[in-house]
Formats: structure tokens, sequence, C-alpha cells
């Protein structure tokens, strides 16, 4: 089964996300939902932890379960012009390993002309010496498997390659790789923690040490910093 900290973590992420996409522009949901027929979006908080579930028994002649993802630009704040207008992911279990997740990420980026969704797939490691023995992410011409189409990848591009490595160690590691990819690491990020575990001080403490860690990022300390450290002598954010 995946681990607990998955399931604590992709639970309130999911719902914030569909709470932003119910506020989400009709133009850009409707331009969403016609790039990506034929799957379906979950548009009601009490409908994520049942749909993450029958993600998880599902295999890829179901039509995955799409879930939004936080929207995270604030008002006052410029929104920048090469930036998705939203983005969405589904969970995976390659050949019904239960223990390691994989995940796909779509991207919707319009323009006045156009509209295209972006699908990325990121997926634990492979056997071990196989070419993919490693946690990785590649671009996709399709989702989940099927035959969704998306028109990121041009034709001659081999979508197996480049496989890029990712630094996860497990699926909670995995997630967070894909939510930095959508929402960068800085204060988005971590308003987005501190909401999800509002009123769970030491729950924003754990992910946030979680994340520094697996992107190498270490807090600046000073002599006369009033920073904190945890048993294992990590500085807290």
């Amino acid at each position: 089964m995946p681990d607990r900290e998955l399931e604590e973590l992709i639970g309130p992420y999911a719902i914030r996300g569909v709470r932003d996409w119910n506020e989400t522009n009709d133009t850009v949901r409707r331009g969403v939902m016609s790039c990506l027929s034929g799957s379906g979006i979950v548009d009601k908080e009490q409908h994520v932890r049942g749909a993450l579930e029958q993600s998880r028994r599902s295999d890829d002649d179901v039509p995955p379960k799409l879930f939004p993802m936080p929207y995270t630009y604030r008002k006052g704040k410029r929104k920048s012009p090469d930036r998705p207008e939203i983005s969405l992911f589904t969970p995976r279990y390659p050949a019904g390993r239960q223990s390691h997740v994989a995940f796909d990420l779509i991207s919707f980026v319009s323009s006045p002309d156009s509209q295209h969704c972006l699908v990325f797939r990121l997926e634990p490691a492979d056997p071990p010496r196989s070419s993919h023995g490693y946690p990785h992410v590649q671009l996709s011409r399709s989702l989940s498997g099927r035959t969704v189409p998306v028109d990121c990848v041009p034709s001659w591009f081999p979508d197996s390659y480049p496989a890029f490595p990712v630094p996860a160690r497990d699926s909670t590691e995995m997630f967070l790789s894909m939510a930095v990819a959508v929402h960068g690491f800085g204060s988005e990020m971590r308003q987005l923690i501190e909401e999800m575990f509002q009123g769970r001080p030491l729950d924003v403490r754990k992910y946030l040490i979680k994340l520094q860690e697996l992107l190498g990022i270490r807090q600046p300390t000073t002599e006369s910093s009033t920073e904190t450290s945890d048993s294992n002598g990590h500085s807290l954010p």
C-alpha cells in the first residue's frame, strides 16, 4: 500500500485543488475539458477521497480520474505570461505495484490563438540495471497509457527519452517533486503547505523540512539566528 505520509499529504492537496478549480474562469475549464476529452475531472471536495481510492484500484482500461492542482497565483502579484493556466494530476500504480506510485502531470497552456495540454510521466524506478532503473520524468503522448491524445510531443520525438532523474526515494517525495515543478519552492509552496495543514504546525514543519532535504536546499543560519532544530539536527523553517 502507498505510505501513510503520502495519503496524509495528497488528500488535502487535492481538496484545495478542487476548490480552486471551481473558482477558475469558465473558458479555461472548458478548454481543459476539451483538451482531455474522455477523462473525468474531480470537481467536488467530498468526492476526492473516493476518487483517490478508485484510482488505486483502476487499470489503464479505465478512464483516469484527474485531480486539479491548487492555483497559487495570488492577487497583487503579476502573473507570468508563460505560466500554465492550470495543472492537474492523476496517480497511477504501474503493473499493480501498490508500494510505489507514479503520477501523470497535465498542464493546460493557452494563448489567444491556441490551446494545448502538456503531459508528463513521473515514474518510479524500473527493475535494477534496466535503462530506466531510476525515478524519472518524461514527456508523454497519452494519458495514463490510454489513447487520450496530447500534442506536446512532435511525431519525430522519442517520448521515452530524455528521462530526467527525479530525486525521489519514495512516493511522497515523488509527489512533492511534482508539486514543486508546478508551484516552485519559494513562498508559494510554503504558503500552500501552511494552508493545507492550518492549525497543525508540526505537520507544516515536517513537510517543509522534507521538501528542503529533497531539493538539497538549506535554510540560511547565522550565529544570532533564533532558528531551532529537530532531534536530527535539521534546522526548522
